[in-house]
């Protein structure tokens, strides 16, 4: 049931993706930038061009990669070394089984006050600027934080 349940997300899914080609094989690298550190993102879930994964969420993703040590409140960047750049954007903060919604503006965010390891999904979207719902690729990316004093 699972796998039927998942090709019928897949396919519903890409049916909204363009056929207009986006630049390379697979989505462009998405990074963490903590004042001159630049952290490479784990890929998540994507469409890019014909080709459509799907992975585990960023807490199983992260599994077996070391946070990188903020401090509370220390500025927290998220960014893509690509052009086009997306058009849309989700950052989404995860703390045990609690799941957070986080505003960003301007791809920054700070760190948690309170001490411990966040996930974040940072999810991003080429959407056609003509044709709603139209989307010419999509990624999203794991990253990790150790909030210490």
């Amino acid at each position: 049931m699972n796998k039927l349940f998942l090709l019928c997300c897949l396919l519903l899914f890409g049916a909204g993706c363009s056929h207009d080609e986006m630049p390379g094989k697979t989505p462009p690298v998405g990074y963490m930038v903590i004042g001159d550190e630049k952290h490479e993102g784990v890929q998540g879930s994507y469409c890019w061009n014909t080709t459509c994964a799907d992975t585990a969420g960023p807490p199983e993703l992260m599994k077996g990669h070391k946070p990188v040590v903020v401090k509370p409140v220390e500025s927290i960047r998220f960014t893509l070394d690509f052009e086009p750049k997306p058009n849309e954007f989700h950052l989404a903060q995860f703390q045990g089984d609690k799941e957070t919604d986080v505003s960003f503006d301007g791809g920054e965010v700070t760190a948690p006050l309170e001490e411990g390891i966040y996930h974040y999904a940072y999810s991003v979207w080429w959407m056609d600027e003509e044709e709603e719902h139209l989307s010419h690729g999509d990624s999203s990316y794991a990253f990790s934080i150790k909030v210490v004093e």
